[in-house]
């Protein structure tokens, strides 16, 4: 056990899913009201997360009916979080609490916080299931917690760590998880689609560092993977497109149809989620793997989610403890010279700089 250890709370971080079907609508609300996701003015932002949730309701309904009803992502969190501390515990760290925080729907921040008793003589570390830094996923999720805890607690301090994009166990999980495939169905020059969530071109062009980190995760599963299986073709690719805009291409769709034509075998790797939810369970595995099939691919497989995964939760207290321990503090990377997130963002509506390396918000409250 660790000397003289007080009490540290970890907040686990997630996007959050309905937990019916009744609850779809306001989850679709809470979503594109957000000022990171839809960047206007405040009272354009509402009446469009209005009217966007609106007209999008019976398709998302339809969507959560397929995985029974609701999404599995709290469910899934949960189990990370429970696998987490059991690793944690096993490294000495045994005066540990874990706390789900969902940005979108329950439990949320504020709810989190009011059930939490915090004093000075705890640590709090802030850690996002988003392996790879954005402005729209982990910056959203810590700036709301942070901004109600110091309401409640204006000393509040904590330490973060804000991206994994080449974390150990996720490169060997997802490794190990598409040369299974390729053996076990004896893929010949496999075409490996590593899918990531897609965000508008105008967010990356602001100096969002998400490509650039989905990128990083890329070529270290490419890398590991050619030396077991050198003959296949890895594709870059994004799914989950909404919205008129111009998104980071190509899109995984576009992709699987093109291939699937020529005859190929493709496995779909979806790098940027470590939990399985309806982007997976619907979009790859219902309505991607349609499209492979009409148009006629060789094969279709998709990769599972890394979930609660011995080598990648093993992996991941590792992270915790070093950046417990002061050996990560502020290190988004494992090359940060290298890395965007220490790029200032210019948040369009907002007075403030929001800069990644410092927090986005001139954040001067990180643990001493």
């Amino acid at each position: 056990m660790k000397q003289n250890q007080n009490k540290i709370n970890i907040i686990l971080f997630n996007l959050g899913g309905p937990s019916d079907l009744k609850s779809v609508p306001s989850f679709l609300f809470n979503l594109f009201s957000d000022a990171l996701i839809i960047r206007l003015p405040s009272f354009l932002r509402l009446c469009l997360a209005w009217l966007i949730s609106t007209l999008r309701t019976k398709k998302a309904q339809h969507i959560y009916s397929l995985i029974n009803g609701k999404s599995p992502i709290l469910e899934n969190t949960e189990k990370q979080g429970k696998a987490l501390l059991n690793a944690l515990n096993k490294l000495g760290y045994n005066n540990v609490e874990i706390h789900t925080v969902m940005r979108y729907w329950n439990p949320r921040a504020k709810d989190v916080i009011n059930n939490m008793k915090w004093d000075n003589d705890q640590e709090t570390l802030l850690l996002p299931l988003y392996p790879q830094y954005s402005t729209t996923t982990t910056l959203s999720s810590m700036y709301e917690f942070i901004s109600l805890m110091k309401k409640k607690y204006p000393y509040f301090k904590y330490t973060k760590i804000g991206c994994y994009p080449v974390l150990p166990g996720l490169i060997q999980y997802y490794t190990k998880a598409i040369s299974n495939i390729i053996l076990s169905h004896n893929l010949d020059k496999p075409h490996i689609l590593f899918s990531a969530h897609g965000l508008p071109i105008e967010v990356i062009q602001d100096g969002d560092p998400y490509q650039h980190h989905v990128q990083q995760t890329i070529l270290a599963i490419k890398s590991q993977l050619e030396l077991l299986h050198p003959q296949i073709f890895a594709h870059e690719c994004y799914q989950s497109k909404v919205g008129p805009k111009k998104w980071l291409t190509p899109s995984t769709e576009h992709l699987i149809e093109e291939l699937s034509k020529q005859d190929e075998n493709i496995i779909v790797a979806p790098i940027a989620f470590v939990s399985e939810h309806s982007e997976t369970l619907v979009e790859l595995d219902i309505e991607y793997k349609e499209i492979a099939h009409r148009y006629g691919a060789k094969s279709y497989h998709r990769v599972a989610t890394p979930d609660d995964d011995v080598c990648f939760i093993q992996s991941l207290a590792e992270l915790v403890s070093t950046t417990l321990d002061g050996k990560n503090q502020d290190r988004y990377c494992s090359n940060f010279h290298d890395c965007f997130c220490h790029a200032q963002l210019k948040n369009k509506g907002n007075t403030y700089v929001k800069c990644a390396h410092n927090f986005c918000f001139n954040d001067t409250s990180k643990k001493d």
